[in-house]
């Protein structure tokens, strides 16, 4: 998905992260943790005026990136090794 030459800048910039055991998979790059800050503080202010405002934000951004990804991402014909 990533060509060879730019695997490096990519990583870096998202985050290879990890995985937590029985908690899933996090960013630790510079836009990982950006978005992260981001996303905790904009819910902070949701969670003030009803506490099931940042789920549906959540649920509503997921869905949104997820038909995003199916649609726009494409596999290559041939791998690259």
């Amino acid at each position: 998905m990533t060509p060879r030459q730019q695997r490096g800048r990519v990583l870096a910039s998202i985050g290879g992260g990890g995985i937590w055991l029985m908690r899933g998979a996090w960013g630790s790059g510079i836009l990982g943790r950006s978005f992260q800050t981001m996303g905790t503080f904009i819910s902070g202010y949701l969670y003030s005026y009803d506490s099931s405002y940042p789920w549906l934000v959540l649920s509503g951004a997921l869905i949104v990136l997820g038909v995003a990804f199916i649609a726009l991402i494409k596999e290559p014909e041939r791998a690259e090794i």
